[in-house]
């Protein structure tokens, strides 16, 4: 099934990418390796770029630092990589997906015993990689991977796919952005909306690191992505949405993408769901609710937040969502289940929620917990537990251990203020005829 799986999905690619041979592009760089497989060249002293045949000149690449070295992407089909790259380098590699996808995450994956990804490709493990034995571990976004004397910068840029990843050498004033920009052919598998803002994101990041190009994930020595082409396609997708521009319908559509704009030298293919992605929200069953919310906490994940998400229902119908936007919005109570529970009393123009139903991809923590409580929701339904957010790093136990102890007991301390002037505001409160109880 994996075999058919990929195969099509080769074959189906192919019909809309460039007509080009294996490595018949026009290289500046010069060649130091080549076999029936692939073709390295270098691009300067420490980094090389790697083209295999099966797949528009898939590319790889070598990044090399004075201690250990990453390998970005596998290519399809390319035995013996594993020890290609170590002819070229003397460091330790360490192999890294830009994205999960058959011509980047090929068979040559299994020679190396671990893997770096975004976590919010492994939708796509199933169906393209799932017989990798490997150590998966995941990329975080902004984390820098020190090789010793060079660092590379983990920047998210969803859109191709949810994971889809660049690699930025900010010293050095380039980047790689496996297929997150198209290579000039961008098929997009997530929906426009996503792409648009990851251009917009990585459009003022090139601005202000003074970032000139990245290497695309398909290399034929003239296809560089500049900060204007980054631009063009969020323009392209803002163009799409407004309706400005309409799709038209290629020869032959690849994998449901059915539609194709093309301008400033760059094709984006789509389909008519992913200008408006929202799905019906009526009539849902608590399993497609709870898969809604599992959506969304992978794609925050993708798109730089935490990995939580949260629906809010009544009658099957979805009221609000949320997701966790703590670091994104710098407020340390935007944990989905609040987000999911401000956005449902804007829209109903209430605080008292009952009759509503939370489906939140985690347990909640004791602060989201009492929120519930206070909007008087009428049940909650989570995926992950407590015992999960606590394996990567959101332990809330002490959080519960704390509200066990007498208060001059707990690690935060606290002090008894001014408690005669305070209780006016109380018994304000208790007079107050007209006051609206909740």
């Amino acid at each position: 099934m994996r075999k058919f799986f990929t195969a099509m999905f080769l074959v189906a690619i192919s019909l809309t990418v460039w007509s080009q041979g294996p490595n018949e592009g026009t290289y500046r760089e010069k060649e130091v390796f080549r076999n029936s497989d692939v073709v390295f060249r270098q691009i300067d002293e420490h980094t090389w770029e790697g083209n295999g045949h099966l797949m528009a000149n898939e590319s790889l690449y070598l990044i090399e630092g004075n201690d250990r070295a990453i390998l970005l992407d596998a290519g399809t089909k390319i035995p013996g990589l594993k020890k290609i790259v170590e002819g070229i380098t003397s460091k330790p590699v360490t192999l890294i997906a830009t994205h999960v996808h058959p011509d980047h995450t090929g068979s040559a994956i299994h020679e190396f015993p671990c893997l770096y990804l975004n976590a919010a490709d492994t939708v796509n493990i199933p169906g393209i990689m799932p017989d990798y034995t490997g150590e998966l571990r995941f990329l975080k976004d902004g984390e820098t991977i020190d090789l010793g004397g060079r660092t590379i910068e983990v920047v998210f840029t969803p859109g191709h796919t949810p994971g889809s990843t660049t690699f930025i050498d900010k010293e050095k004033k380039y980047g790689f952005s496996g297929d997150a920009f198209g290579s000039g052919n961008l098929l997009i598998f997530t929906d426009v909306a996503t792409v648009m803002n990851t251009c917009h994101r990585m459009s003022r990041y090139m601005q202000e690191n003074g970032i000139t190009v990245l290497y695309p994930g398909h290399y034929f020595g003239m296809n560089l992505e500049t900060p204007q082409r980054v631009k063009d396609i969020a323009t392209l997708c803002a163009d799409i949405l407004s309706g400005k521009r309409k799709g038209v319908k290629p020869e032959r559509p690849s994998l449901n993408l059915d539609l194709v704009v093309s301008d400033f030298g760059v094709r984006l293919n789509y389909n008519e769901s992913m200008i408006n992605p929202v799905k019906e929200t009526q009539n849902m069953t608590k399993e497609e609710l709870m898969r809604k919310a599992i959506e969304l906490s992978v794609r925050n994940v993708a798109e730089g937040g935490g990995p939580f998400g949260a629906v809010i229902a009544r009658n099957g119908e979805i009221i609000a969502v949320g997701t966790n936007r703590v670091t994104a919005e710098h407020d340390p109570t935007a944990h989905a289940e609040i987000s999911a529970i401000r956005a449902a009393g804007q829209k109903l123009g209430t605080f008292d929620l009952s009759g509503c139903e939370i489906f939140t991809s985690c347990e909640p923590c004791p602060m989201c917990l009492g929120a519930i409580y206070w909007a008087h929701l009428d049940r909650m339904y989570y995926g992950n537990n407590k015992n999960d957010a606590a394996a990567i790093g959101f332990d809330d136990a002490f959080i519960y251990e704390e509200l066990d102890l007498k208060p001059e007991e707990r690690r935060l301390k606290s002090e008894v203020l001014l408690p005669e002037e305070a209780i006016k505001a109380f018994q304000d409160w208790e007079s107050k005829t007209d006051k609206i109880a909740y």
